[in-house]
């Protein structure tokens, strides 16, 4: 499915207008939308309904600064084998409680 085109559009496929503010890195004014699976994104401001939808990533020049990293998951042939031979579930099966 293509992201929506206009203000309009998302609000159409689900999108929700959060709120408003500055981004933290180029301090350019930004809207804050929630996703229909509840994901929060920053949008350019869209002042009508026919304005163009514009990912403030897109066109801030500090979006690297933003982004997660991702943990490198453990791949060691050891640490396999000891999940193999261990009569316990790995930690994030057990449940807390």
């Amino acid at each position: 499915m293509a992201f929506p085109a206009t203000c309009e559009a998302m609000i159409k496929a689900g999108y929700r207008r959060s709120n408003y503010s500055r981004c933290k890195g180029c301090n350019a004014p930004i809207e804050w939308w929630i996703t229909p699976t509840n994901s929060r994104i920053t949008m350019e401001p869209m002042p009508h309904p026919h304005s163009t939808a514009t990912s403030h990533w897109a066109t801030c020049p500090h979006e690297k600064d933003f982004r997660r990293k991702k943990e490198p998951r453990s791949c060691k042939p050891e640490d396999l084998q000891l999940q193999l031979l261990s009569s316990e579930p790995p930690p994030s099966v057990v449940k807390k409680t």
